[in-house]
C-alpha cells in the first residue's frame, strides 16, 4: 500500500456494541511518539503550577506535561524552552539557587544550570511526586511531596536527604529557619524544630486538606483552610482557627505578601478567583473571578509587576497589583467553562476547524479556525446557530454542515456562518459523508432504536429519507462513510442486530453485507479499496471495499483518523491514543501530554478529536487544548558522514524588505506535500503560495504583495511559513509600498 498525497482527514467519533468477527490479535510495536507542539492556547495550554523570577526580565514557570517555560521580557511573552515529558511527566513548582542554578519538581527533581534550556534528573531518596519546593534559611533547598518526603539538599541539588515525617502528601511547607519547618496538606498538619528528626501536630486536625503555611511576621502566622485560616500570634505556639467563609477567597491556595497586610490571594478548586486584603484578612475584596480556571501559582518580579498563572496555561502579568491582569498569550476560549475539543472538521483546501461546547447555560460554545494545519487558532466565525453540535463535515472550500440533537446546520461561505438547513428527521445526527457535492448523505437516529439515512441532492439544503434496500425508520444509523464517488457503507442497528450495508451506485441501492455476526462501522477509507472500522473497541480492516473485513487493533478504540492506508490513529476518550504505520498490523500507544489540571488528580489523557493535517497529527482535549504531532525530524548523521540536511529548510524572503514581490526558497528533504502560507502579525493567512506535491531539492516560489482573491495586502511585517510531513519552518518579511 503507497501513501497518497496529503488529503484532509476527518475527526471520526464511534461508539456501538462489540459484536463477534473472525480476526487476528497484531503486536503492539514499540514505542516512537511525535513531536508534539501546541497549537491551542498558546504558548502552551497545561496548567501552570509554578514561577520563579530572576529579576525583572528572566523568569521561569513550570507546567504539568513536564513544559518548562521562560519569559526574558519580564513576562510579556513566554516560549516553551524545555518538555520533560519523557523523565517527570509533570512539573509542580521551580525555584532558583543563590548561584543562579534552576530546581524543578514533581515527577522528580530535576536541575538546571544553563537557564532552563537543559535538565538533568537528580537521584532523590524519595519518590516523589513532588508538589511544593521552597529555599531554607541560611542555605539549602527544600521538597515536599507524597509520603511525607521532605528532601533537603545544601550543596546544590547534588545531594539530597530525606527529613519528612514520612506520613501524609505534603502540598506546601516553609522554613521559618535552618531547623524549624512546617508542613500542610492532604490530612498532613505538622511541625520541627529540630530539622526533621522529630515531628509534632501544629493543631489538631478538622479538616483534612490544608494548602499553604506563611508567617507575615516573627510572631504572626497563616494556615490556609478551603475556606479559613488558622492563626498563630505568638510565633507558633498556639493557633487558633478563624471564621469558616469569612468574606474571602474559597478554595484559597497562594499569597503574595505585598506587606505585613497586604496580600494578594488566589484560589484554585472550582474556579479561579484574586482577592486583595489590605488589613491582613479582616477584610477581603474580589479583584477577579472566572469559573474556567483556577490560579494556582502568583509570584511578583523585583520591580513590582505581579504574575498570576492559570490552570489552562495562562499566564497573566499585572503592573497594578493585581487590579488589571493582561494575558501573556493566545486563548481564543478564554471565557468558555471546561469546553473540550469535541470536532476537528477539515476543508479541501486543508482549512482546520475546531469546536467545543462548554454545555453550560448562557455560555456559548466556541469554533476556531486554523490556516496551518492547527498550529495557530483564531476566531472561526458566527456560532448563534452552533449549539450541541456533534459532528461536522465540509463538502467543498464553501459548504459545510454541521448536525446535532434536532439540528442540521449549513454554512455556505466555509465555515464563517450557519444557518439551520431543512431536515425533519428529528432525533441525533451521527455522522456525515459527501461523496460528491450534490449527493450528500446523513445518519440520523430518533434516540428510541430508529432512525433513517438522509440524502441531500443540493448541498445539504433539504434532505429526504434513503430506501433502496435500507430500513427507512427503523434503522438506528451509527455511522456512514464513502470511499468514492460510487462505493460507501452504513451501519447501524434494526430491531436489536447490527447490520452493515454497502452500496455500488452512488447510494441509489444498497445491500446487506454478509459474513458478519454484527455491524462494522466504517471510520476511515484512505484508498478506495482499503476502509478501516470499528467493532466495539476493536479496528477493523477491509481490503476489497468493505465486503469482508479482518480484525486489526485488539482494544485500540474505536475513534479513527487515518493519513493514508499504512498510518493511522485509533482512540476511545479515557483509553489512549494508539498509533499504526503498516495499516494496522502493529500499534503503538502515543503519550499526548495532556495532563489533568487538578492536582492530586491522576494524570491522564482525554482525547476528543483528532485528525491529520500537513503539520501532522491534530489532537483535541479538554479546556481546548490542541497539540500538532509531527513526526521527529531527519535525525542527525556522524560528522564523517557530511553535512546534516534538515527536513525542511525555509531561507529568508529575497528581496526583504519587498515592493511588492519577493522569492521564497525552500529545501526538502525527501520529495512530499509542501504548504508555503503568508501571515500577517495576528496569525490570519493572507496568502496561500504552494499547496501541492514538490520534489526533494531547493524550489523557489514567488509572492507578489497580494492576497488570496489577488487583492494587495497594505504595508507592514508579514510572517512566511512552510510545512511538509510535519515539519515548520517560518521567516519574517517586511512589505513596504
Amino acid at each position: 500500500m503507497s501513501r497518497r498525497p496529503f488529503a484532509p482527514a476527518a475527526s471520526v467519533r464511534l461508539c456501538a456494541p462489540i459484536v463477534g468477527l473472525l480476526l487476528l490479535a497484531p503486536a503492539l510495536a514499540a514505542a516512537a511518539d511525535l513531536d508534539w507542539s501546541w497549537g491551542h492556547p498558546r504558548p502552551q495550554g497545561n496548567p501552570v503550577f509554578g514561577l520563579v523570577f530572576q529579576d525583572d526580565q528572566t523568569g521561569w514557570a513550570v507546567a504539568r506535561g513536564g513544559q518548562v517555560l521562560r519569559t526574558d521580557d519580564g513576562a510579556v511573552t513566554w516560549h516553551v524552552v524545555q518538555g520533560l515529558g519523557g523523565v517527570g511527566a509533570d512539573l509542580m513548582d521551580i525555584v532558583q539557587l543563590p548561584g543562579g542554578a534552576l530546581i524543578a519538581g514533581g515527577d522528580g527533581l530535576h536541575r538546571s544550570t544553563d537557564g532552563g534550556f537543559s535538565w538533568e534528573l537528580l537521584s532523590v531518596p524519595a519518590a516523589g511526586p513532588f508538589h511544593d519546593l521552597t529555599l531554607i534559611p541560611g542555605g539549602g533547598v527544600s521538597a515536599g511531596g507524597d509520603g511525607g518526603a521532605v528532601v533537603v539538599s545544601t550543596d546544590g541539588g547534588t545531594t539530597w536527604t530525606d527529613v519528612g515525617p514520612g506520613t501524609g502528601v505534603i502540598r506546601h511547607h516553609l522554613w521559618r529557619s535552618a531547623t524549624e519547618a512546617y508542613v500542610v496538606g492532604d490530612w498532613t498538619n505538622l511541625h520541627t524544630v529540630d530539622g526533621g528528626v522529630t515531628w509534632t501536630p501544629t493543631f489538631p486536625l478538622m479538616d483534612p486538606l490544608l494548602n499553604e503555611v506563611f508567617f507575615t511576621g516573627p510572631d504572626t502566622g497563616f494556615i490556609a483552610e478551603a475556606f479559613k485560616y488558622w492563626v498563630t500570634t505568638d510565633g507558633g505556639a498556639t493557633w487558633q482557627p478563624g471564621p469558616d467563609f469569612d468574606g474571602g477567597p474559597l478554595y484559597r491556595y497562594r499569597t503574595l505578601l505585598v506587606s505585613p497586610d497586604h496580600w494578594l490571594v488566589t484560589a484554585h478548586g472550582e474556579g479561579g478567583e484574586l482577592w486583595e486584603t489590605l488589613d491582613g484578612g479582616a477584610t477581603w475584596t474580589q479583584l477577579h473571578f472566572s469559573w474556567h480556571v483556577g490560579y494556582p501559582a502568583i509570584a511578583a518580579l523585583p520591580g513590582g509587576r505581579v504574575v498570576v498563572a492559570g490552570d489552562d496555561g495562562g499566564l497573566f502579568r499585572s503592573d497594578d497589583l493585581g487590579h488589571t491582569l493582561v494575558l501573556a498569550g493566545h486563548n481564543v476560549g478564554a471565557a468558555t467553562v471546561y469546553a473540550t475539543v469535541d470536532i476537528l472538521a477539515a476543508r479541501p483546501d486543508g482549512t482546520l476547524f475546531a469546536y467545543g461546547d462548554p454545555s453550560v447555560s448562557g455560555i456559548p460554545p466556541v469554533w476556531m479556525r486554523s490556516d496551518d494545519g492547527g498550529f495557530n487558532w483564531t476566531d472561526g466565525g458566527d456560532l448563534d446557530e452552533m449549539v450541541k453540535i456533534s459532528n461536522a463535515i465540509f463538502v467543498d472550500d464553501a459548504i459545510g454542515l454541521a448536525g446535532g440533537w434536532n439540528t442540521v446546520l449549513r454554512s455556505a461561505d466555509g465555515g464563517a456562518t450557519w444557518a439551520p438547513a431543512s431536515w425533519a428527521g428529528g432525533g441525533w445526527v451521527r455522522g456525515f459523508a459527501a461523496p460528491a457535492p450534490d449527493n450528500v448523505f446523513l445518519a440520523g437516529s430518533n434516540g428510541s432504536g430508529g432512525g433513517s439515512i438522509y440524502r441531500s441532492t443540493d448541498g445539504g439544503q433539504t434532505w429526504a429519507p434513503v430506501g433502496g434496500g435500507l430500513p427507512v425508520g427503523t434503522f438506528d444509523v451509527w455511522a456512514v462513510r464513502f470511499g468514492s464517488p460510487l462505493v460507501g457503507l452504513v451501519s447501524g442497528n434494526v430491531g436489536g442486530l447490527g447490520r452493515t450495508y454497502r452500496t455500488t451506485d452512488g447510494g441509489a441501492t444498497w445491500a446487506l453485507v454478509g459474513g458478519l455476526s454484527g455491524a462494522v462501522q466504517p471510520g476511515a477509507w484512505p484508498e478506495p479499496d482499503v476502509v478501516f472500522g470499528s467493532v466495539g473497541q476493536d479496528v477493523v480492516r477491509s481490503l476489497n471495499g468493505g465486503l469482508t473485513w479482518q480484525t486489526v487493533g485488539v482494544g485500540r478504540g474505536s475513534a479513527l483518523a487515518f493519513r493514508d492506508a499504512d498510518e493511522g490513529v485509533a482512540w476511545s476518550t479515557h483509553g489512549g491514543l494508539h498509533r499504526t504505520e503498516d495499516g494496522g498490523q502493529t500499534w503503538t500507544p502515543l503519550d499526548v501530554p495532556f495532563r489533568s489540571p487538578i492536582p492530586p488528580a491522576t494524570t491522564y489523557t482525554w482525547i476528543g478529536a483528532a485528525t491529520w493535517s500537513e503539520a501532522g497529527l491534530v489532537v483535541g482535549s479538554a479546556e481546548l487544548r490542541i497539540l500538532v504531532g509531527a513526526d521527529p525530524a531527519v535525525s542527525p548523521v556522524p560528522p564523517t558522514a557530511g553535512p546534516v540536511v534538515r527536513a525542511l529548510r525555509l531561507d529568508d524572503p529575497w528581496p526583504n524588505p519587498a515592493n511588492p514581490m519577493t522569492d521564497i526558497r525552500f529545501h526538502l528533504a525527501e520529495a512530499g506535500p509542501v504548504l508555503v502560507t503568508v501571515h500577517d502579525v495576528a496569525g490570519r493567512r493572507v496568502r496561500t503560495v504552494v499547496r501541492e506535491n514538490r520534489a526533494a531539492g531547493a524550489h523557489v516560489v514567488t509572492w507578489h504583495g497580494d492576497d488570496d482573491a489577488g487583492r494587495p495586502v497594505a504595508s507592514g511585517l508579514y510572517l512566511v511559513q512552510a510545512v511538509s510531513r510535519g515539519n515548520r519552518a517560518t521567516a519574517k518579511l517586511t512589505l513596504v509600498k
